[in-house]
């Protein structure tokens, strides 16, 4: 199940054009996005997805997001993404 999710997050987030890591352990992916404040900010307000800083993780101009969730909500928070990166 992790694997599956994690593929899912890991190639949609690809797919949109953010630059990240595989994860190979851990339940979330730290996608590099232009703005990071601005991004988390915007996409909690206007598309109820909740983000957290990279920069609090040892990783600036990045934003941590999880999948511990199941596919469809995945899947639904890669469209809002992508439709929130295009606003920015």
């Amino acid at each position: 199940i992790w694997r599956k999710r994690r593929d899912i997050i890991y190639k949609g987030l690809k797919e949109i054009g953010l630059d990240l890591w595989k994860p190979e352990g851990a339940f979330y992916v730290l996608p590099k996005v232009p703005q990071p404040e601005k991004f988390a900010t915007k996409l909690y307000i206007d598309y109820k997805v909740i983000v957290y800083l990279g920069s609090w993780f040892g990783a600036p101009s990045r934003v941590r997001l999880s999948y511990a969730l199941d596919e469809k909500e995945i899947k639904e928070g890669l469209e809002r993404i992508k439709d929130c990166l295009k606003k920015l």
